[in-house]
């Protein structure tokens, strides 16, 4: 095969895949009981001078706008394919996505937003993208990938394509999948929205009901999907954990992101809905790389956002924290407790005494500290946060719930590289309030028809401005990403 320039990386354990695979998705050492974070990573070769600049300034599809970030353009140049064929295939894909759900891919609305007296909250408006949410653009790049090797003679049959979800990336897989006459199952927890079930059958995706099995734990939909894959179906899905490839193209988001922000100024800080962890580790992959590209002038802090109901990242956060800091008591702190004071719950000497004096959120202290101790000796900490990941990840131990379902993953799957970036940034997980989560949707309507899931991001950094204010130490311009349309206040034809 031809010798592509791509490489496929472990982050965890350092396994290397062969630049020609088809099927560069997961890490080979992954099945074992290893507490390795493996993730799979590409690394693009040096773009030449044949192939131009990183962006293309004349375009205004992502998908077209970005292609030399994305590994499925390498390898077809390195194949001997035109700039043109590569882009006419995003075309001609782009206008099957367009025939099944009414429009193809295009850069979202980025528009200020009226919050509050003295906070200025801009944001990135995911509603209006193929399927109402982000999670097609992770699902057009793979989608992009398979065809690319398919044209190749890569792939001279069709496995069927799996998806766990509960919501917005089953029908985002299910409409990319559709436009590609591509078979998909996809499974669905037992209390999925009955509209989208009734929609993923109008798609003709195959649908399995996924019902929890009392005393084994993590999501059921998470553990059929990767069985149904280990049987040969095709990773198609929103995690990178189990298909390293779906970040990139979620990386189109941070990349459009970085030219909004590059436009208006910069942002102290952008909050971040989690639940897989894929949204969030694709946008803080997509800006990092722009200002590496000179996209911009820095990156924001990061906060990330759960729910009371689940907050396997914030306690993964937490975990990690109080080994870097040499202070175990850290690893029991109630973090919803603690999101809304400036006490640590429990009381933790000097930590606590700090945030009190300061009248900052007491999480504001915690991530300073570990900000500090972290950027000093990031080159010891990193490989240890991905080998001794598991002991720091773990399912939820009880069925989450919250009005904000969409984020109720039992795991952050992409959540290493969340932490990761919270502790270059200065950032930290914050716990938004079922009424606040509410509250934010109902608010928002006359804005923009968002669920609770996809204001989360919002609620979190709306809560945590009327408890701290401007006291908070995190400045007064802020981003936000509103993703998951709420279809039952949708407008639109």
């Amino acid at each position: 095969m031809t010798e592509t320039g791509v490489r496929f990386t472990c982050s965890g354990c350092g396994a290397t895949l062969p630049s020609d695979s088809v099927t560069p998705f997961v890490c080979p050492n992954r099945a074992g009981s290893s507490a390795v974070d493996h993730l799979i990573e590409r690394r693009l070769p040096a773009l030449s001078a044949a192939h131009g600049t990183t962006i293309d300034a004349c375009a205004s599809h992502p998908f077209v706008r970005y292609r030399r970030r994305l590994a499925s353009y390498a390898v077809a140049r390195a194949a001997g394919w035109s700039d043109a064929r590569f882009t006419a295939l995003v075309g001609a894909l782009d206008a099957a996505v367009a025939a099944v759900d009414g429009h193809g891919f295009e850069r979202t609305a980025w528009r200020e937003l009226p919050v509050a007296v003295g906070l200025r909250v801009q944001a990135k408006l995911e509603l209006t993208g193929v399927a109402g949410s982000h999670k097609a653009r992770h699902l057009f790049g793979l989608m992009l990938w398979l065809r690319v090797q398919e044209a190749l003679g890569r792939l001279p049959v069709r496995p069927p394509l799996a998806i766990a979800s509960c919501g917005n990336a089953a029908l985002a897989a299910a409409v990319v999948a559709r436009a590609a006459t591509w078979p998909i199952r996809v499974f669905v927890p037992e209390d999925a929205d009955a509209t989208v079930v009734q929609r993923l059958h109008a798609l003709d995706a195959e649908v399995v009901i996924c019902p929890r099995a009392p005393g084994t734990p993590g999501d059921p939909t998470v553990l059929r999907f990767r069985a149904a894959v280990a049987a040969g179906a095709l990773p198609f899905c929103c995690q990178g954990t189990d298909n390293g490839l779906t970040i990139e193209g979620g990386e189109t988001l941070g990349w459009e992101l970085a030219e909004d922000l590059a436009g208006s100024g910069g942002v102290d800080s952008l909050w971040v809905q989690v639940g897989g962890g894929a949204l969030g580790a694709a946008c803080w992959r997509g800006l990092r790389d722009a200002r590496d590209a000179g996209v911009g002038d820095g990156l924001p802090r990061l906060m990330t956002v759960q729910t009371a109901g689940a907050w396997p990242l914030g306690r993964a956060w937490l975990r990690f924290v109080a080994e870097l800091l040499q202070r175990p008591d850290l690893a029991t702190v109630d973090l919803p407790a603690c999101s809304r004071s400036t006490a640590l719950h429990p009381p933790i000497p000097g930590l606590a005494d700090d945030a009190a004096d300061q009248a900052t959120p007491a999480l504001a202290t915690i991530a300073a500290a570990a900000h500090a101790r972290w950027a000093a000796e990031r080159a010891v900490w990193a490989p240890r946060l991905a080998v001794h990941w598991r002991s720091y990840m773990a399912p939820w131990p009880t069925p989450p719930s919250s009005v904000a379902h969409g984020i109720l993953d039992d795991e952050t799957y992409d959540g290493r590289a969340l932490v990761e970036a919270m502790l270059d940034s200065g950032g930290w997980p914050v716990i938004a309030s079922e009424p606040y989560l509410a509250r934010t949707a109902a608010d928002l309507a006359t804005h923009a028809p968002v669920t609770p899931t996809g204001a989360a991001g919002l609620a979190g950094l709306r809560q945590m401005w009327d408890d701290f204010g401007s006291a908070n130490g995190l400045g007064t311009r802020h981003a936000v990403l509103l993703t998951g349309l709420d279809r039952a206040k949708d407008d639109s034809p």
